[in-house]
């Protein structure tokens, strides 16, 4: 559904065609990640949406396996190492993210932690991260991309008062995220049902 009445995936001067080389995604990014003097931590909810802004995702969910091709990245399930849900690489003209053919339909940020890792390999990413930082800010930008706080907050109003109403599974399935995904995000927005906050005590 859109993020709000009459909003829809439009175009915009940033979108790119079907056939984006790697090179000219890396000219893509270039031109997004230039406009920011840092991406960190305190800004990365906001370089998310204007990322979704400039690409005209607007729609939600937000299939990283549908959207990703748009830009020219190869989206693929495969074979991977145990406990790896996700990986991208650069192979000649084009770039890819496989993903855990195992968990095909709850992998969606995985894939958009993996595709943060190509933006931030970008020579005109404002800083070079350190390892730890750059899996930090990519997960958090998978939960930005994903679960969008303002949108989050308009469906599970919604849905009513999180205390009459455990809204965690209805909201999981309308974002395309797993139902612990959006518990986390939930709770991260003081949105918690009271029998998750519960169950979480126990455990």
């Amino acid at each position: 559904m859109p993020l709000s009445p009459g909003v829809t995936e439009s175009s915009s001067p940033f979108a790119p065609v079907a056939s984006t080389t790697s090179k000219e995604l890396d000219a893509l990014i270039a031109r997004l990640v230039r406009q920011w003097g840092s991406i960190r931590a305190g800004n990365i909810a906001s370089f998310a949406g204007y990322f979704c802004r400039c690409l005209g995702f607007c729609q939600i969910p937000r299939d990283p396996v549908a959207l990703l091709p748009r830009l020219g990245v190869r989206v693929e399930p495969a074979l991977l190492t145990r406990g790896v849900k996700a990986a991208w690489c650069r192979t000649g003209k084009e770039y890819g993210i496989s993903y855990c053919r195992h968990l095909a339909g709850k992998v969606s940020l995985a894939i958009w932690h993996e595709f943060f890792e190509i933006l931030a390999e970008n020579p005109q990413h404002p800083l070079r991260l350190a390892p730890n930082d750059q899996e930090r800010l990519a997960s958090l930008f998978a939960v930005f991309v994903m679960m969008p706080e303002e949108e989050v907050r308009r469906q599970a109003a919604e849905l009513g008062h999180p205390e009459r109403t455990n809204k965690s599974r209805v909201l999981a399935a309308r974002f395309g995220v797993s139902a612990a995904a959006m518990r986390f995000r939930l709770r991260q927005l003081g949105l918690e049902h009271p029998s998750d906050a519960a169950q979480r005590a126990v455990l």
